[in-house]
């Protein structure tokens, strides 16, 4: 072997060498994460605005979208809520008793920001807030409400003009979901309201 051609054989091994220190840190760190407790707000809101429901669930399960759909799917039928929860082709989908019309949000420090790519936002945020049922509205619903209920809804810039002009925004902010787990809230009427929302439901998937 002449001098040249092993000065590169050299080379390439350093270079896997190299590959492989880096890349080793990585995999342990994602071994070593673990399941991450996830916290999920859902509003029940009807077709003309208001808010019927609402219910907090809590659950366990790694980091990622399989076990996100599934372990999210149980959580929400052990409270009899019929919201499904799916692993899609480009990430995460979500249908309440049938209605694809919800509202998605993921928790950004103390503020809501709209989930607008379901292949990672749901899993790397805790706290989730959902408004179901009739999370998107018209215009014309929109502009029959008084100012303080517009407050509560925001533009949709893909909606303009359509059914689904403007979205619901969780009336609680994410400290206040936050703070209802382990806590207890007293019923206000309908099927949802129970007196340990707080317990929340654990579910490793």
């Amino acid at each position: 072997m002449n001098t040249k051609i092993a000065y590169v054989f050299v080379t390439v091994l350093a270079v896997f060498a190299l590959g492989a220190i880096t890349l080793a840190p990585s995999v342990e760190a994602a071994e070593l994460s673990g399941p991450n407790t996830y916290t999920v707000y859902v509003e029940v809101v009807e077709p003309n605005g208001v808010v019927s429901d609402h219910v907090t669930v809590s659950f366990v399960c790694l980091p990622d979208n399989a076990s996100f759909a599934a372990a999210a799917t149980q959580a929400f039928a052990a409270k009899g809520i019929p919201l499904t929860v799916e692993e899609s082709s480009y990430g995460i989908t979500m249908s309440y008793d049938g209605n694809l019309n919800i509202a998605c949000w993921y928790a950004d420090g103390d503020q809501w920001e709209i989930i607008t790519d379901t292949s990672y936002q749901y899993v790397q945020s805790s706290t989730i807030g959902l408004a179901v049922k009739t999370g998107f509205i018209s215009e014309e619903v929109y502009k029959a409400f008084p100012d303080a209920d517009k407050a509560k809804w925001v533009e949709n810039e893909w909606g303009a003009g359509s059914e689904w002009a403007y979205m619901k925004c969780p009336d609680l902010s994410p400290s206040e979901v936050k703070g209802l787990m382990g806590s207890l809230i007293p019923a206000c009427g309908g099927v949802w309201n129970l007196s340990a929302v707080g317990s929340g439901f654990k579910a490793y998937a």
